[in-house]
């Protein structure tokens, strides 16, 4: 290993003093330099330093993973809930919390809760769909309405009428609550 003279000593000196975080730095690559350069040389500095850097590296892979699979237990814990309370809640078998699944992952529905009430709402409107048409059930005609067709003018002054007694009962009733 060649020799430092005295400007270089003086220099790590000084460096040593001014800046220590830069002085290791420096000595621990020049010492690693010259394990390099120089095998035969044993430098414990070194082989110590990256004993202690494969541990590090190693426990920090190993928490990584540990970390990764306690985030996925609470993400089932989480996923294993949210079902158990929809089940509970909307009253679902066991045979249709597979069908609900595969319609959440159909639609892009992360929410458990929310996939079952969609779910539903989406049989619903189909149901209420035959043939391409909307169907609301019977339809059911105005108990006047044989009347209505027959004075169609005199029928809707009656409606009209009506709705502007029925506000007035409602604004007279507000009035009579806001005075008590």
């Amino acid at each position: 290993m060649p020799a430092l003279d005295e400007q270089e000593i003086a220099v790590l000196a000084e460096l040593k003093t001014s800046d220590p975080a830069l002085y290791r730095k420096l000595r621990t690559e020049a010492l690693r330099s010259a394990a390099k350069l120089h095998p035969e040389v044993v430098v414990p500095e070194v082989e110590v330093g990256e004993a202690i850097d494969q541990l590090r590296a190693d426990n920090e892979k190993s928490v990584g993973a540990l970390k990764a699979e306690l985030e996925a237990e609470r993400a089932a814990r989480a996923s294993a809930e949210a079902v158990a309370a929809a089940r509970e809640k909307h009253g679902l078998a066991l045979g249709e919390i597979e069908h609900v699944k595969q319609f959440m992952d159909e639609n892009k529905i992360e929410d458990f809760d929310a996939g079952v009430r969609f779910m539903r709402l989406q049989e619903s409107q189909a149901a209420k769909m035959k043939d391409g048409v909307p169907t609301t059930g019977r339809m059911e005609l105005p108990a006047n309405f044989a009347e209505a067709l027959k004075d169609r003018r005199g029928a809707r002054r009656r409606n009209l009428y009506s709705a502007v007694a029925d506000l007035r009962t409602a604004q007279r009733r507000a009035d009579f609550l806001a005075t008590n």
